[in-house]
């Protein structure tokens, strides 16, 4: 195995170092593109002293250095651009989890519907089950939901994007 140079080794040893290396300036947008690994929903993932972190929290950390990220878990760094890959601090953000929820939704990215991993019921079944005029019972069993699901169906609780 080929050993590192001093210099390359102090520079693959230096977290900044490699966060240097692995991102390309977009001169339209101005984002920062990571090049590096993302996860499975596209976030950059990095890792720093053997904990794998998001790059976007890391870029945002160090180039505010005066606001500690550690204190407060409930902190989050938000993407004004909305491309998770990027980490140009000028793109990033900071607000709480109900903030990045309430951006998420006001963009409509979140998950709804039969786009939810966890959906057990196509919309066609949910509209169906909401004209059902049989007790929420029944109609559970049916679709082997409980009648309590059915019953926040109904109530548009639950599957309220659709009309």
């Amino acid at each position: 195995m080929k050993k590192l140079s001093p210099a390359l080794q102090a520079r693959w040893g230096d977290p900044i170092g490699r966060f240097l290396d692995h991102y390309i300036p977009e001169p339209n947008s101005g984002c920062w593109f990571w090049e590096g690994s993302l996860d499975d929903n596209g976030y950059a993932r990095f890792e720093v002293d053997g904990i794998r972190i998001l790059v976007h929290r890391y870029s945002y950390k160090i180039h505010h250095p005066e606001i500690n990220l550690d204190d407060d878990p409930e902190i989050c760094v938000l993407h004004s651009c909305d491309i998770r890959c990027c980490i140009n601090p000028d793109h990033l953000f900071l607000g709480t989890r109900q903030n990045n929820t309430d951006d998420c939704v006001k963009k409509g990215r979140q998950t709804k519907g039969v786009m939810n991993g966890r959906a057990e019921l196509t919309e066609i079944q949910v509209l169906q089950i909401r004209n059902d005029t049989r007790s929420n019972r029944i109609i559970g069993k049916e679709y082997e939901i409980s009648h309590s699901t059915v019953g926040r169906i109904k109530t548009r609780k639950i599957w309220k994007h659709l009309t």
